[in-house]
Formats: structure tokens, C-alpha cells, sequence
């Protein structure tokens, strides 16, 4: 089976990824580049490309706003550049895929999937974020996401439509090490239709020893970055540690005692997003909203902890770190459950027999 995953990837994440590698990359493969990519944990298309590979199918990510490897991949291939979007059609129409799994960047759904279409025999997606006014859907045959509102609207839509957990790439906890030196962390962005996860982290900065990663901080607009800055000048300037990637964010994760958890604006009781997997995984106590999906994954109190509101949360807060030993237990419990059952290994698995499925009906 060939699999090509598209996607893009948070320019933060990019820039950081050339601040590291700047002079390797110059002389890197595309090969080498996208391993470079893989091994480096961000987002789950590379771990996807692992353990397909592992199993002895072929597969390929496609990534349209990485410009120095799509230059690459043009050299290496004799193809004039072009357009971003139009290297990576052509990438994908060269490979001609049995399946191509599209990540939810609506932006190039008109584009891409007419001109993929008849180099494929089925196109799924990943999405798990709030939709745009005029999605429908249309040429895509497979949904996998994360949200049961859009599950059930996929399926009236007359799309097929898998719902799945968050998982997490069990490999990371070899490249992660040392001990809970952060009392409590937030990893994530804000901004957008995170308005009132900001409101939350204001309030939660003012009764804890809250330290925050993510993006949304600070932009490469100069007029923007500064009506940012200055807004946030008396209230998470403080906390704010920087922007958190890949690895480095797990182990971030891995070092933290308490990781807190606040779901992006749109969503509702039925949300579970990646980030419990992900702090679960890596070994830190995850506290997160009392939504009744949280029940279904893992039991509260026991493998994660709960709040009902923000005062809640403070409360709990203070008692976990008055109690270390009762937090290590409820995180290594949490851990346990999540490399046992929610690992990126079963979730490809799981796909296999859906991709068999799509590939069979086109025939």
C-alpha cells in the first residue's frame, strides 16, 4: 500500500527547525530532511510514515509551506519550481498513492483534491478543528476525527467517518529524560478562538506558579506583534517561557508535575483534544476540564484529574502539589493507560483495514 499524508506545518515550528539546523539543512537531502522532520516528533504524520513503513508499506509526506525542502525535492527531481501547492500535487501525482490523507488545512482543498483525484484511489482527512462556512466534503471519502458533532455530521453528509482517541508515539520516551522540575505548565496557543482559554491562563498566572509554551504570543507582523506584546505586558508576559516544539515540548511535558488543559473555544463537552494524550504519555499529571467524553478514555482521579471551573482548578492545583506522591501516581497511571491504549502503533493499525476497505471499493 502507498500512503501520501499532506500537510502543513506551524511556521513557529519551521522556524525553529531552521534556527537549529540552518547549515545541515543546505546540505541535506529531501530524504534526509524529512527524517530529520520524523525523528523530531512534531505533529503525527511523521510518526504515521514510521510505523507504515515499519509494516511494509511505502509512504510519503508532502509538506506545502516548507519552501527548503520543496526546493529540495525540485532539485533532486529535475522539476522547474513552481508554485508551493503545485510542487506538491505534482509530488503526489508522481507517487500516484493508493491513499492520500489530507491534514485540515481547508485552504487547499479546492485545489488539491481535483488534481489528486485521479492519481489516487481514495482521499481521507484528519479533521478535528471548527469547520469553514462552506466545507463540504466533496472528493473526500474517509474522515477520521477526534470530534462525535462532526462525526455525526459527516456521516449526514453522506461521508464515511471513523472517530477516534488522541494517541501518542511511545519512541518519545527514549529520547525525553530528568526530573519534574516545573510545577505546573500550559503548552498550547492562544489568540484566535482561544480567547477564552487566554482569559483562563490570566486568571489561573494570578493564584499559581504557572509557566506557559505555545504560539499565538507574538507574530512576524511588526504592528500586530506589538497590540500582542502590549497587551499582554502586565498579565502572561511573565509566565510566557516561549514557543515549544516537537520534542522539546515533551520534554517539557515529561518535567512537568501538573500539566494544565484548556480546550480551544469552539468545542463542547464531547471535546477531547490531542494535548491529553500527549501530556498523559509523557508522564505528567494532567488536569483538564470535567467533560463527560474525558470518562470514556480514562477514569478521573484515578489516571487523570478533573476541574469544574477555573477556581477549581487553583484548588486542585494546590492540593496536588501539597501531595507529590499522589500526583506521581495519578500521572504514572494516566501514562500506563495511554501507552497501553492510545499509542500511534494500534492507531495505524486500526487504519489499515479502512484503507484496505477504500482501496477495495475502488476497484
Amino acid at each position: 500500500m502507498k500512503i501520501a499524508f499532506f500537510t502543513k506545518y506551524n511556521d513557529g515550528y519551521l522556524n525553529q527547525l531552521m534556527e537549529k539546523k540552518s547549515a545541515q539543512l543546505t546540505d541535506y537531502s529531501y530524504d534526509e530532511i524529512i527524517t530529520l522532520i520524523e525523528d523530531d516528533f512534531y505533529y503525527m504524520y511523521g510518526s504515521y510514515m514510521h510505523y507504515f513503513k515499519s509494516l511494509g508499506h511505502e509512504a510519503i509526506l508532502v509538506v506545502p509551506n516548507f519552501q527548503v525542502l520543496l526546493d529540495k525535492w525540485c532539485l533532486e527531481n529535475k522539476v522547474a519550481l513552481k508554485s508551493p501547492i503545485d510542487i506538491c500535487i505534482q509530488q503526489i501525482q508522481q507517487f500516484e498513492p493508493d491513499i492520500v490523507y489530507l491534514n485540515s488545512n481547508f485552504e487547499y482543498f479546492s485545489k488539491i483534491i481535483p488534481a489528486i483525484k485521479p492519481y489516487t484511489k481514495a482521499i481521507c482527512a484528519w479533521i478535528s478543528c471548527p469547520l469553514p462556512n462552506d466545507f463540504t466534503g466533496k472528493g473526500i471519502d474517509h474522515i477520521f476525527t477526534l470530534f462525535q458533532p462532526h462525526h455525526q455530521l459527516f456521516k449526514e453528509k453522506g461521508i464515511e467517518s471513523t472517530l477516534v482517541s488522541g494517541h501518542f508515539d511511545n519512541r518519545i520516551l527514549s529520547k525525553v529524560s530528568g526530573n519534574k522540575i516545573h510545577p505546573l505548565t500550559f503548552i498550547g496557543g492562544i489568540g484566535g478562538f482561544h480567547k477564552k482559554r487566554e482569559e483562563a491562563l490570566i486568571q489561573l498566572s494570578e493564584k499559581t506558579d504557572l509557566k506557559i509554551w505555545g504560539y499565538g504570543y507574538k507574530s512576524n507582523n511588526k504592528l500586530k506583534h506589538f497590540l500582542k506584546s502590549a497587551k499582554r505586558k502586565f498579565k502572561l508576559q511573565k509566565e510566557f517561557q516561549g514557543e515549544a516544539w516537537g520534542i522539546d515540548m515533551y520534554q517539557i511535558l515529561h518535567q512537568s508535575s501538573i500539566t494544565f488543559n484548556y480546550h480551544g473555544d469552539i468545542v463542547d463537552s464531547n471535546a477531547l483534544n490531542l494535548r491529553v494524550f500527549e501530556a498523559t504519555g509523557a508522564g505528567s499529571l494532567l488536569l483538564t476540564e470535567n467533560y463527560p467524553q474525558i470518562k470514556l478514555f480514562f477514569e478521573p482521579g484515578k489516571e487523570v484529574v478533573c476541574y469544574d471551573s477555573i477556581e477549581d482548578a487553583i484548588q486542585k492545583i494546590d492540593y496536588y502539589h501539597k501531595h507529590p506522591k499522589e500526583a506521581e501516581a495519578i500521572a504514572k497511571a494516566g501514562q500506563k493507560r495511554t501507552l497501553e491504549n492510545y499509542n500511534n502503533k494500534d492507531m495505524v493499525l486500526s487504519m489499515i483495514p479502512i484503507f484496505e476497505k477504500l482501496i477495495a471499493n475502488e476497484k
